[in-house]
């Protein structure tokens, strides 16, 4: 299936510093990862070198002089990799959140820009969708004619509290014959 170009995304690095995290995690992993191997293979070689004769002499200073080569070689072509993977990979993610941000900021403003549409290809559809009915929702509540507030009455009969107090301010009514049954 061919991506229309209204449909291309013209910039990968969408949210720099959400996206600067990830591709800093992903980088440290997979630094960390040439780093150990680079530890478990220095081990073996430093061990077979002191079994064979002359084998530290000769072995050794090669090995660390193609070691740091290598290290440097992988470095060099791992980090541009790295950080490529990683843009491409979060900016599915970054896109819709970035939309999703200036979506319900203009929401916030007061205006409505419509329903809330991303690429057929960014991840966070579900979340599209719920946005959506959210929005739809809040726009009919406040659409529909406002109900007059109703007149709430104070049923006494219906709070136990408030009944007992009532029969207690009547009866004090009667014996001192006072309309005012309240504390002094």
């Amino acid at each position: 299936m061919s991506v229309q170009v209204a449909d291309r995304r013209s910039r990968y690095l969408i949210e720099p510093r959400f996206q600067g995290k990830f591709i800093l995690a992903f980088l440290s992993i997979a630094s960390l990862y040439v780093l150990v191997q680079a530890f478990v293979f220095s081990h073996m070689i430093v061990n077979v070198a002191g079994e064979l004769p002359q084998g530290e002499e000769m072995l050794l200073p090669a090995f660390f002089s193609g070691l740091k080569i290598n290290l440097l070689v992988t470095l060099l072509v791992l980090v541009p990799l790295t950080v490529a993977i990683g843009t491409f990979l979060t900016f599915r993610v970054a896109g819709p959140l970035y939309r999703f941000r200036t979506y319900l900021g203009q929401i916030a403003d007061g205006e409505y820009p419509g329903p809330c549409r991303i690429r057929k290809e960014d991840d966070l559809q579900d979340l599209c969708d719920v946005l959506n009915r959210a929005v739809e929702r809040l726009r009919a509540d406040a659409e529909a004619p406002a109900a007059e507030p109703a007149q709430e009455s104070l049923d006494v009969e219906a709070v136990p509290s408030l009944t007992s107090a009532s029969r207690t301010a009547r009866k004090a009514q009667r014996v001192t014959g006072s309309t005012d049954a309240g504390p002094r």
